[in-house]
């Protein structure tokens, strides 16, 4: 997973680098919500983050992606509720095709990177960091020449995701960070250049 990751990284680096002279950046700012792979046991993942992305044509953009979501969950055992709290924080590469070249503007993506797992209950912590990729489809739309809004739906799926923590004996229960989840982000957008 590390030397795709890094094929990756050098892929992504190598287009913004060419792209650069014409390149029209831009970043976004997002919150984000979030349905678990954990069922009834999750009270849904809640965060949000920021976008860096530099347009290399009307259609193409690439760039690079920070999230932060948290979970709770709860189960009930035969002792009594425990509760656990799950960090869960996406640092991605991104690609994007746009339908339009301006305008509303629809797209399709995907993100792919590092996913670093944080797990807490009482005492007991346990972390982990795993590839993960997240294609996604969304929707800008201009309010300006350098600003908008922007909504995009993305289907998370974290891979190799063995990170547990088992409360009281084996078995009682165990908490396992959310491998695969659906999120929604909506948020602005600022150009960088003459627009984005």
């Amino acid at each position: 997973m590390k030397n795709i990751f890094c094929t990756f990284a050098l892929m992504l680096l190598g287009s913004i680098l060419y792209g650069q002279a014409s390149a029209q950046p831009s970043i976004s700012l997002h919150g984000s919500y979030g349905f678990s792979d954990q069922g009834d046991i999750s009270n849904g993942l809640y965060g949000g983050g920021a976008q860096l992305r530099f347009f290399l044509g009307p259609r193409v953009a690439v760039g690079a992606t920070a999230k932060v979501f948290t979970e709770d969950l709860e189960i009930t055992p035969s002792t009594a509720s425990v509760e656990t709290s799950s960090s869960i924080i996406p640092i991605s590469g991104l690609i994007e095709y746009y339908f339009t070249d301006k305008g509303i503007r629809p797209y399709l993506g995907t993100e792919a990177g590092v996913y670093f797992l944080k797990l807490k209950s009482g005492d007991l912590k346990a972390t982990a960091s795993n590839f993960g990729i997240a294609p996604k489809i969304g929707v800008q739309i201009p309010l300006g020449k350098t600003f908008g809004v922007f909504a995009e739906g993305a289907y998370n799926i974290v891979f190799g995701n063995d990170n547990t923590l088992t409360v009281g004996n084996a078995n009682n229960v165990d908490f396992n960070n959310s491998t695969k989840f659906f999120t929604l982000q909506a948020g602005i957008i600022i150009g960088l250049g003459s627009s984005f």
